[in-house]
């Protein structure tokens, strides 16, 4: 990652005061201890200076909370800040914070994150991960000459780094680039839009920003929450009522019934998530499937809706309980108990649970739905470059002239996709064709945007892609909607269809699929036809920084596509 370059950034800045002085380094303990050393130079650092650092390496949050500063490609900022005695004040420091998170999150909503919001006290979230946190203390100085005091105020803000690949971050944080599927930001830009806003946000009336905190708050009235007691050291079942005029939250402990008022500092609130992802382990696959497709749900998944647990296959086939708070069954691996789990999975279905599988799980799965699918095995060539790799194409809307039964009806009925002259569009027709689906040997993933793509990063010629082997994916229609009243809707079927292809020197490519369906008076089922759970071993040795050669760039960057694509696919299934 490149380092910080001042000369651009200050291009790019409109602030009159905010950032109008940057110092940078590339490492440093912390910037907010370097700001109030700094500080009391007030020629040298006046008022609005910027402290930043490329990594920290005893960087703290709120309530000396460890952060973690050490991925590059981030803003870790502290700013020197002269201000009047009330920002002093518990009421005056959280002023601050709440100013300099509305700032973060307008600029980040005009990047694109428009599902960042602010989450009581001082952090932004995007679907239950932290993007950026806010802090500050007293300067413990008095400005001479002035009436002002020193604040110094402290920014966390993930931006290039791939967070969805640390293991210590995956589940709890996210970055500008993870949100924005790869695409990188001009941090310089970045930073430059976050100083200006900044100042503009600190000259707005303290009951506007209130109410704007308010109103783009993660707790809505009525919101069931988790409080934890950090003097007591318990938890309360609650339920928020609204953020007070002193940044305090009044909310009902539902045990007793009492009304109480709780500060930041003695109380954090987090959503009371009950609702679960079942990722099923049979412990028998070598790859540990289902243990890593369990962290790649965990960093993609909305964990204030969601929570993702990874249980063994028997805690599923000995009992029902589970089905009260399951909104999605995956099963990831092999089946040990295929009889058993058969009739749990049939009862969760009809319930209207919904189920994805992936690989040998959705072998398993068919047998249930009665869905004819046919095995074929890849070879992996994991001593080349660019061969072993699944490549994925993500089709669009397809649509049915039929109500074609679903296979819980009628498994000798269902719709093939197949091209039509037009590249970029496909036709359903009604048929008893059997479908295929290929479960792989353990592969990487590949996007290819189009045909051209496809040549360009394969290496094949024109005439090998021209006579591949024709092979028909599967996808299966939707409910048609009761109360449409439009004609052309009907036998309408938006289907997320995502085709895949296979590459291999000595071969041709050979289609794999991705499909959806919905099950009569049922849940929502998707079926992979690869392993899912599957990371390629450089993979998983970048993350500790090791990049493999048998990696390539192309395959590197997909990452955020396999993402997309599983966002896609989770998005049907938690209707």
């Amino acid at each position: 990652m490149a380092t910080f370059n001042i000369e651009t950034f200050q291009g790019f800045l409109t602030a009159s005061k905010i950032g109008k002085k940057l110092i940078y380094e590339e490492v440093t303990g912390s910037t907010m201890d370097d700001a109030r050393r700094l500080a009391h130079n007030i020629h040298e650092n006046p008022h609005g200076t910027a402290v930043m650092s490329e990594r920290q390496t005893k960087a703290r949050g709120a309530k000396d909370h460890k952060w973690d500063a050490s991925n590059t490609g981030n803003i870790y900022v502290s700013f020197i800040l002269h201000l009047p005695p009330a920002f002093k004040t518990y009421e005056g420091r959280f002023d601050l914070e709440v100013a300099a998170c509305l700032a973060v999150l307008q600029v980040a909503h005009k990047l694109g994150v428009t599902h960042a919001i602010p989450k009581w006290p001082n952090d932004i979230w995007v679907k239950g991960h932290k993007l950026a946190g806010f802090l500050v203390e007293d300067g413990r100085f008095e400005v001479p000459g002035s009436l002002n005091c020193l604040l110094i105020l402290g920014m966390g803000i993930n931006v290039n780094a791939d967070v969805r690949r640390n293991p210590e971050l995956h589940s709890i944080a996210t970055s500008l680039l993870c949100e924005r599927e790869g695409v990188s930001v001009n941090r310089e830009e970045f930073f430059a839009d976050v100083c200006s806003t900044l100042e503009a946000t600190l000259s707005r009336p303290r009951d506007d920003l209130l109410a704007e905190f308010r109103r783009a708050n993660l707790f809505q009235r009525h919101d069931n929450i988790s409080v934890s007691c950090l003097i007591e050291g318990n938890i309360i079942d609650g339920e928020f009522l609204k953020i007070c005029e002193n940044w305090d939250v009044k909310l009902i402990d539902k045990v007793n019934g009492e009304t109480r008022n709780c500060s930041s500092q003695n109380f954090t609130i987090r959503p009371k998530v009950v609702n679960k992802i079942i990722v099923v382990s049979t412990g028998i696959q070598s790859n540990k499937s289902a243990a890593n497709l369990s962290q790649w749900l965990l960093s993609i998944v909305d964990t204030s809706k969601f929570v993702v647990c990874l249980v063994p296959e028997s805690s599923i086939t000995n009992s029902d309980v589970w089905m009260k708070t399951c909104s999605l069954l995956v099963l990831a691996e092999n089946i040990c108990e295929p009889d058993s789990l058969s009739s749990k999975v049939s009862s969760f279905l009809k319930s209207g649970g919904s189920v994805m599988s992936n690989g040998m799980g959705s072998l398993f799965l068919a047998k249930v739905l009665d869905v004819p699918l046919k095995e074929v095995l890849l070879d992996s060539a994991d001593s080349i470059t660019d061969v072993g790799h699944v490549h994925l194409q993500v089709q669009v809307t397809v649509e049915s002239t039929k109500n074609i039964p679903h296979p819980l009806v009628d498994s000798k009925q269902f719709s093939t996709v197949m091209s039509s002259a037009r590249q970029d569009v496909f036709i359903m027709v009604s048929s008893s064709v059997e479908p295929v689906i290929f479960p792989t040997t353990p592969v990487c993933f590949q996007f290819f945007e189009d045909e051209k793509a496809l040549l360009s990063e394969s290496h094949m010629p024109r005439d090998n892609l021209a006579n591949k082997e024709t092979v028909k994916s599967p996808c299966f229609e939707n409910e048609p909607r009761p109360e449409s009243t439009n004609a052309k809707e009907e036998g309408k079927c938006e289907q997320t269809q995502l085709k895949a292809f296979y590459v291999n020197i000595e071969e041709n490519n050979k289609t794999l699929a991705v499909f959806t369906l919905k099950i009569q008076n049922g849940g929502n089922v998707a079926l992979w036809g690869f392993d899912a759970g599957i990371m390629s071993p450089s993979t998983q040795e970048e993350v500790s920084g090791v990049k493999s050669h048998v990696e390539s760039d192309a395959v590197h960057m997909d990452r955020f596509k396999r993402d997309k694509l599983l966002s896609q696919v989770l998005d049907i299934l938690l209707k």
